[in-house]
């Protein structure tokens, strides 16, 4: 599954969503999680850059 894909899908979950306090807590972790890995992605991409420059 791409990134765009990924994406997709929790716009998705979003749209879906109940107003229930639970799937809103797992769907903010799930966006915390989104948010770590893309700083992570990030961060290796700064240090792969640095060393190939």
């Amino acid at each position: 599954m791409t990134v765009q894909e990924y994406f997709a899908n929790m716009k998705q979950q979003l749209k879906t969503v109940n107003k229930e306090k639970c799937n809103m807590f797992i769907f903010a972790s799930k966006l915390l999680t989104i948010i770590r890995m893309c700083k992570i992605i990030q961060y290796s991409y700064e240090k792969l850059t640095k060393i190939i420059l």
